[in-house]
């Protein structure tokens, strides 16, 4: 039981030399066009909608919203505006109208205020 024990000794480090290798060409760089990305619109951008009328506006009476109201709030609201498109676009995306519609009438209470007030301010 008295057996010794026996400690590794450290190796030694070798210091691997290095290949000789010819050097490497680099191949010539050719100028590629300029790629045009592709989310890039082709068409020629739609005209804003120049009369509140021209929005068709979803029956919003559930929320307490007026149409007359939700018209001209869309046309100035931007946040309210890509809601509107969204809901345009998915009209069976019943969620979506009623997101829409709860903002809606959240931002109007929010705004109305100040925009009658703006409006009061202009006609004195």
């Amino acid at each position: 039981m008295g057996a010794s024990i026996k400690q590794k000794e450290p190796s030694k480090r070798v210091v691997k030399s290095t290949r000789e290798a010819p050097p490497v060409a680099q191949p010539a760089k050719v100028a590629q066009p300029a790629k045009q990305p592709s989310h890039v619109q082709t068409q020629a951008p739609r005209p804003a909608a120049s009369t509140s009328e021209e929005i068709r506006v979803p029956d919003l009476s559930a929320f307490g919203v007026a149409e007359g109201d939700a018209r001209k709030h869309l046309a100035t609201c931007e946040s309210c505006g890509r809601a509107y498109r969204h809901v345009a676009k998915n009209p069976k995306d019943v969620t979506a109208l009623q997101h829409f519609g709860r903002n809606l009438a959240a931002c109007l209470t929010v705004n109305t205020p100040k925009l009658a007030a703006a409006a009061g301010h202009a006609a004195q």
